[in-house]
């Protein structure tokens, strides 16, 4: 859980108010260069997360008929990664979206909690955010 706290303040502190001297466009520079963000999670262990671009949202129109269905694994598809950002599953991938359903349900659960923890994203992440 202290890699979770840790990685929350990181990402705290990428989203932290902007100093006065900072541009809008170096905001922008700022949040675009998200690292991926470790967390602990039940039974995966230590896994990586990142958030979804605009450009990555809009792909996944394009790459998924239906997103709305299976909303928990599809969470997953598009938030896992690895240490180097690279997304773990693909999205539109029925083995892959068929393997991320099998996983128990608190498991899936744990990590996008984790993962909105230290994202600062979700009710959680905006609670946690603020307490930072």
């Amino acid at each position: 859980m202290a890699k979770v706290k840790a990685t929350a303040a990181a990402a705290s502190a990428a989203a932290a108010k902007p100093t006065a001297a900072e541009s809008i466009f170096d905001r922008f520079k700022r949040l675009a260069d998200v690292k991926p963000i470790a967390i602990t999670c039940i039974g995966w262990g230590d896994v990586f997360t990142l958030p979804m671009t605009v450009a990555e949202a809009e792909t996944v129109k394009e790459m998924d008929p239906n997103p709305a269905v299976d909303t928990l694994a599809k969470s997953v598809i598009y938030t896992m990664c690895d240490a180097s950002g690279k997304r773990v599953f693909e999205i539109g991938n029925a083995e892959h979206l068929a393997m991320v359903k099998s996983q128990p349900q608190d498991a899936v659960i744990d990590f996008l909690t984790q993962a909105q923890k230290a994202l600062g994203t979700g009710a959680k992440g905006a609670d946690d955010a603020k307490k930072g």
